[in-house]
C-alpha cells in the first residue's frame, strides 16, 4: 500500500472516531434506541437553565433540552433515558439543593400501575415557591403569633386579675412587716427578761417556720410574674422584708445562743438558725432573679423542594443569667409538633446545648462567627442516630435567612430546607 493511501486511511478512522465522541456528547444514537422527549409546563420557572439534569428519585435519568414560553406559562422540554419508565401521575417540579446550587427538574415517582408517559406527552408541573410566596406566608403565621399574643395579654391585663396579684402582694408585705415588727419586741423582751429566754426561743422557732412556708409562696408568684410598676414595687419590698426578718431572728438566735442550757431549747435555736439562713438565701436568689433575667422568641417558616415540605417552627428562650439559658420550641407545627426542651450554656462564639431535639434525647452545639453569622449541628435520636445542620445569617435585628439540611448522615432522606425567621 502506498504512503498517500495509508495516511488517507488514517484520516478516515480519525474522521469516524471523532463524529462517533461528539454523537455520543450530543446523546444521538446511530443505532439502536434513542431518548425519549417530555414536555412540562409551569406557571413560571426562574434560574433553569437548559442542559440542567433531569432527575427521577434523585437519580439523573436526562437532561434539560430547551425553556420556552407558549405565551401561558413555561414549557420546559426534557430529554429522558428509553430505559426510563416514568409512572403516569408522577409529579414534575423544579428543585434545588442550597442557596447558590444550579436547580434541576424533579421527578417524583407516582403509583405504578402500568401505565408510563410515552414519547412527546406534555404534562403539567407544581410551580416553585417563590420569595415573594414564602414572604407572604412568613407574614401570614406573623399576624397569627401576634393575634395569640394579644389574646395572652387581654387575659393577663384583666382588671380582676391585675388586682388579685396587687391585693396578694399587698398582704405579703404587711404580714412581713409585722413580723418585723414582731421580731423587735422579742429583741427587747431579750434584754430586759432573761426568765423569757426559753419562751422567745420557742417564739423565734415558730416565726422561723412561717418565714419559711411565706417564703415559699412569694417564690412561686415570682416564678408566675416577670412585670415591673406597682406589684414589681411591692413584691421586691415584700422580698427585702423576708431577707431582713430572717436576718434578725439570726442575729436574736445568736445573741441568746450563750445562755441556753436546756436540750430541748438548744435544739429550737439549732432549727431556728437554719430556717432563717435559708429564708435569707431565697430572698436574695429571687430578687437577683427579678433583676437579671430575660426572653427571648422566634417564629420560622421554612421549605423543601424534596416532597414540597413547608415547615412552621417556633421557640422561646429563657435567660436565667448572661450565659446560662432554658430553650423551648415545638418544630413542624400542625403536623410533627415535635418539641425541644433543652438547657445550654454560653460562652463568648460558643454555645453548648443538651436536652429533647425533635422529642429525642440529644446535644447541640452553635457558634458565632460575628454578629450576622451563626452555624448549629444537632445530634439526636440514640436509638437511629440523626444529625441535622444549619447556617444562620441575620439581615435585621429581628429578620433572619438560614438554610437547613436535615438527616445529613443518611442519603436516602436528606433534605435541604431554606427559610425566613423572625426574632421577637
Amino acid at each position: 500500500m502506498s504512503n498517500e493511501a495509508k495516511v488517507g486511511a488514517f484520516t478516515l478512522a480519525g474522521i469516524v472516531l471523532l463524529a462517533g465522541f461528539l454523537f455520543g456528547l450530543s446523546n444521538f444514537h446511530l443505532f439502536g434506541t434513542k431518548n425519549y422527549s417530555l414536555h412540562i409546563g409551569f406557571t413560571e420557572v426562574i434560574g433553569l437553565n437548559p442542559s440542567a439534569e433531569v432527575l427521577f428519585a434523585g437519580v439523573s435519568v436526562g437532561r434539560v433540552k430547551s425553556v420556552e414560553t407558549d405565551g401561558m406559562g413555561a414549557v420546559v422540554n426534557v430529554e429522558i433515558k428509553p430505559e426510563i419508565k416514568i409512572p403516569r401521575g408522577s409529579k414534575f417540579s423544579v428543585g434545588t439543593s442550597g442557596f447558590l446550587s444550579e436547580k434541576f427538574v424533579s421527578i417524583s415517582p407516582g403509583t405504578d400501575r402500568g401505565d408510563y408517559l410515552k414519547d412527546g406527552e406534555y404534562v403539567y408541573g407544581i410551580s416553585e415557591v417563590t420569595m415573594d410566596s414564602m414572604m407572604a406566608n412568613m407574614n401570614m403565621a406573623v399576624n397569627k403569633i401576634h393575634d395569640l399574643l394579644e389574646s395572652v395579654n387581654n387575659i393577663l391585663g384583666n382588671p380582676r386579675l391585675q388586682t388579685s396579684m396587687v391585693e396578694t402582694a399587698v398582704n405579703i408585705k404587711d404580714i412581713t412587716a409585722n413580723m418585723r415588727d414582731l421580731t423587735g419586741s422579742l429583741s427587747r423582751m431579750a434584754v430586759n427578761s432573761e426568765t423569757d429566754i426559753q419562751q422567745m426561743v420557742k417564739n423565734l422557732n415558730r416565726m422561723s417556720a412561717s418565714l419559711v412556708e411565706t417564703a415559699a409562696e412569694v417564690e412561686v408568684l415570682v416564678k408566675n410574674f416577670s412585670g415591673d410598676g406597682e406589684t414589681g414595687a411591692n413584691l421586691r419590698m415584700a422580698i427585702a422584708n423576708l431577707a431582713s426578718t430572717s436576718a434578725r431572728i439570726e442575729n436574736m438566735a445568736k445573741s441568746v445562743e450563750g445562755f441556753v442550757t436546756d436540750p430541748q431549747t438548744a435544739e429550737d435555736l439549732r432549727a431556728t438558725l437554719h430556717n432563717a439562713r435559708g429564708v435569707s438565701e431565697k430572698a436574695n436568689n429571687m430578687l437577683g432573679g427579678l433583676s437579671k433575667g430575660h426572653f427571648e422568641a422566634g417564629l420560622e417558616e421554612m421549605y423543601s423542594s424534596k416532597g414540597h415540605d413547608w415547615q412552621t417552627n417556633f421557640d422561646m428562650r429563657l435567660y436565667p443569667s448572661a450565659d446560662n439559658f432554658f430553650l423551648l420550641g415545638v418544630n413542624d407545627i400542625g403536623d410533627g409538633n415535635r418539641f425541644n426542651a433543652q438547657v445550654g450554656k454560653q460562652g463568648g462564639a460558643l454555645g453548648v446545648r443538651a436536652g429533647v431535639i425533635d422529642s429525642k434525647v440529644g446535644v447541640g452545639l452553635d457558634v458565632d462567627a460575628g454578629s450576622r453569622w451563626r452555624f448549629s449541628v444537632d445530634g439526636y435520636d440514640p436509638n437511629h442516630a440523626k444529625v441535622k445542620a444549619r447556617v444562620r445569617f441575620k439581615v435585621t435585628d429581628n429578620w433572619s435567612i438560614f438554610s437547613q439540611m436535615n438527616h445529613v448522615n443518611d442519603s436516602d432522606r436528606r433534605a435541604t430546607y431554606f427559610g425566613i425567621r423572625h426574632d421577637f
